[in-house]
């Protein structure tokens, strides 16, 4: 029986497929992961959204940003503040400024933690998913202390964001990896979130 792969050998697999990806590919397939946001039922549904901002060749979800902010959605952005993270509002690209790790982040003050309410979509970037919604990161750890401080009361859904090469059979996983409610990608057409 074939030995499952470590999350480091994922980790490393995934960013040297995904550094190598054209402008064009990387262009068309945010598009079509935008789209595919756009029309999910929870969209029309929910009135404020977790995102984040693409770095390192990431799904750029730039598009979808500016059809919620016209939406009248109100956007949060991750803030990381030494070895924590939270969320914070946005309401434009003029909010932004560089933080940690040179990455975009709001230039507010006001954490969404203050005024989490239940079933709040939360796109989750990552270097890999697993086919049951595990995700492997940076190493950093950020997202999955966030989600397990968070998900006491199951307030967020989990969105995995990904190019569909990030998709893999499995990995192994830890204790503390928090699993997303399903992985949307340029080619696996989204799962129906069961919000109730």
């Amino acid at each position: 029986m074939k030995n499952m792969e470590t999350k480091n050998q994922v980790r490393k697999k995934c960013r040297l497929l995904r550094n190598d990806i054209s402008f064009l590919y990387r262009q068309y397939a945010s598009y079509q992961i935008c789209k595919k946001l756009l029309e999910s039922d929870w969209y029309a549904e929910c009135d404020r959204i977790l995102l984040y901002m693409a770095t390192q060749n990431e799904v750029d979800l730039s598009a979808f940003m500016e059809r919620a902010w016209a939406d009248k959605k109100k956007l949060y952005f991750p803030k990381v503040i030494g070895e924590e993270m939270d969320f914070y509002l946005a309401e434009s690209m003029c909010d932004f400024k560089t933080g940690s790790y040179g990455i975009l982040e709001p230039d507010t003050m006001e954490p969404i933690s203050l005024m989490l309410i239940d079933k709040t979509p939360m796109l989750v970037p990552g270097v890999a998913f697993s086919n049951d919604g595990y995700r492997i990161g940076y190493g950093k750890g950020y997202y999955d202390r966030y989600l397990i401080t968070n998900q006491k009361n199951k307030r967020l859904i989990p969105i995995g964001i990904a190019y569909s090469f990030q998709v893999v059979d499995a990995f192994e996983t830890d204790p503390h990896d928090y699993p997303m409610r399903t992985v949307i990608t340029d080619v696996i057409q989204p799962n129906r979130l069961d919000t109730n």
